[in-house]
C-alpha cells in the first residue's frame, strides 16, 4: 500500500513544490554494507562526531545501541546510516542520506539547518526530530532486518573479536585514549602497576588482526601514537598485564 501527499507553498511570488511519500512494506531486509564494499563499514559503539569536511563518500555507518553519531562531515555525498534500537544519528551536513531506523532508534534530520533530501526506512516506534518532509521518502517496515553476514565474523556491533569491555581486571582508567575520532595521532595514557610484568598494548583492526603492539614500562606511560598508516575504521586497543586483559578501548580512525 502506498500513500503520497503534495504541498504547494507560495514564497515571494514563486511556487515551491514540496513532496513527501509514504510507503508500507511487510518486511525490509538490508545487507550491511549495502552497496560500497570497497569502504569498510564504520561501527559506532560510543558517541562520535564526524567533523566538517571529514568522512568518505558512500560510507556506511552502523550505530549501536546506546551510541549517538553526529554527522557534520563531507557534503553532497550519499551515505547510509543503520540505526539500532536505542541508538541515534544526527545529520548536520547537507547531503543525500539513506537511513534505516529500527524501533527505539532516533533520527534527527536537521532540516532546520538547511535543505535536505532523505530516504528513510523505519519500524513503528522509531523517533524523528527536526523533520520538514522536504523531498523525503519514508518506507514503514513492519519488520526491519539488518543482515550482518558480510561484516567480519558475520556480526554487527561488537564485531572485533567479540571482546566484552566489561571484564577487565583493572579499572577503566588503566587505559585512556584521547581524541575521538582519531585523525593522525592518538594521545594515549596508560598506568602500569609496579608489580606486573610484560605490560603490552595491542591494537586490532576491525577484522581482528593485530596491526601494532607496544611494550610499556611500569609506572605512567604518556605518548602519541601516529595513525597515518592506519586505514579509516574501527580499532580495538587492548592492554595486557601478565598475559591478562587489563583494559580495552574501541576507537574510530577517521580523516
Amino acid at each position: 500500500m502506498k500513500t503520497k501527499s503534495y504541498y504547494i507553498v507560495f514564497l515571494a511570488g514563486l511556487i515551491l513544490f514540496i513532496c513527501t511519500a509514504e510507503y508500507i512494506s511487510a518486511q525490509c531486509t538490508v545487507t550491511i554494507p549495502d552497496s560500497n564494499f570497497s569502504i569498510p563499514t564504520l561501527i559506532v559503539e560510543q558517541d562520535t562526531t564526524i567533523p566538517v569536511n571529514a568522512g568518505s563518500p558512500g560510507q556506511d555507518y552502523l550505530i549501536c545501541t546506546g551510541a549517538k553519531l553526529i554527522y557534520s562531515g563531507s557534503q553532497s555525498i550519499q551515505n547510509k546510516y543503520f540505526v539500532e534500537k536505542g541508538a541515534k544519528v544526527e545529520i548536520r551536513a547537507y547531503h543525500y542520506p539513506t537511513v534505516y531506523v529500527k524501533s527505539g532508534g532516533t533520527l534527527d534530520e536537521g532540516v532546520s539547518l538547511g535543505y535536505q533530501v532523505f530516504q528513510v526506512y523505519y519500524e513503528s516506534g522509531a523517533t524523528f526530530i527536526d523533520t520538514a518532509g522536504t523531498w523525503a521518502i519514508y518506507t514503514l517496515c513492519n519488520s526491519l532486518v539488518f543482515d550482518y553476514s558480510l561484516l567480519p565474523g558475520g556480526q554487527g556491533c561488537d564485531t572485533i573479536t567479540n571482546i566484552n569491555t566489561h571484564y577487565d581486571v583493572y579499572s577503566e582508567t588503566a587505559l585512556l585514549v584521547y581524541s575521538h575520532p582519531i585523525a593522525d595521532e592518538a594521545i594515549i595514557s596508560v598506568f602500569v602497576p609496579k608489580d606486573v610484568h610484560h605490560p603490552t598494548l595491542f591494537i586490532y583492526n576491525y577484522q581482528g588482526q593485530v596491526v601494532k603492539s607496544i611494550l610499556l614500562q611500569n609506572g605512567m606511560n604518556n605518548f602519541g601514537l601516529n595513525t597515518i598508516e592506519m586505514q579509516d575504521g574501527l580499532y580495538l586497543f587492548l592492554l595486557r598485564f601478565d598475559n591478562e586483559r587489563a583494559g580495552t578501548r574501541k576507537v574510530i580512525v577517521m580523516r
